[in-house]
């Protein structure tokens, strides 16, 4: 059991962020306008949209978990699930921030983007629990093993090990700090690398992110009106005989997976 266990978290300190997310939203309609790109598309993965967040940002986020998931199926060790589903969570988050900045999600889709991608990794997670190696869970996170900061954390121990110490410490903060600064309007965070251990977990660079609310008048602030609410005419519309949304959303998850 101990061969799962993390190093305690160090101190915090300004780390690399995760690289930019190519956006995919650019993409759509050059090749929706394509007959047989439109035709394909029917046979993309889209039971991977998250519900309760925006048509493109869930179909991305969606799709990256279940890419996640064809890794990792039948999996038993702690570490060989996290080494798929710490880039996964990263990437995730990074997403979401980056569409939440160029305007092209909403301030509330954002926010439910991270609650999902949080629920995502604990249900991703619970695959191993109970295993030899694997122990704790999000009963374990507390802001008392935080930092000044108000972050959340658990010991790192044979009670909380990898995948317990990575969730209190570093998913549960990328959420709960994430969604702070969306609604403040505005902030940035970085965290530290996550490290790895002699029994298979990788080490993992720190994560880094930032939010500005496009100002009025922008097309960042355009778009952003329009992915609050705004879009529901077009997201109901069809492109020879397919729903708008159906073809957006089998472009994205093609694209990811």
């Amino acid at each position: 059991m101990i061969g799962n266990i993390v190093a305690a978290r160090p101190s915090w300190h300004p780390a690399l962020g995760a690289g930019p997310v190519q956006s995919l939203v650019t993409a759509a309609p050059g090749i929706a306008a394509s007959t047989a790109a439109a035709a394909n598309l029917l046979t993309a993965p889209l039971n991977v949209i998250l519900p309760g967040v925006g048509i493109v940002l869930g179909a991305i986020i969606g799709s990256l978990f279940a890419a996640h998931a064809a890794r990792v199926a039948g999996a038993k060790q702690e570490n060989q699930v996290l080494n798929s589903l710490i880039p996964t969570v990263q990437q995730a988050v990074s997403t979401v921030f980056q569409h939440l900045n160029d305007g092209t999600a909403s301030a509330s889709a954002a926010t439910s983007a991270l609650d999902q991608i949080q629920q995502q990794y604990w249900q991703a997670v619970a695959q191993i629990e109970h295993n030899a190696g694997q122990a704790g869970g999000p009963g374990n996170c507390s802001t008392r093993y935080g930092d000044s900061k108000g972050d959340i954390g658990a010991p790192c121990n044979k009670d909380c090990t990898a995948s317990c110490c990575i969730g209190c410490g570093w998913v549960e903060n990328w959420v709960d700090q994430g969604k702070k600064i969306i609604a403040s309007g505005s902030g940035s965070r970085s965290w530290p690398a996550i490290p790895g251990n002699s029994y298979g977990l990788q080490s993992f660079p720190g994560l880094a992110i930032s939010y500005t609310a496009p100002a009025p008048g922008t097309a960042a602030a355009a778009t952003a009106a329009l992915t609050s609410g705004e879009a529901s005419g077009l997201l109901s519309g069809s492109v020879l005989g397919i729903p708008v949304w159906m073809i957006i959303a089998g472009l994205v998850a093609w694209k990811v997976l």
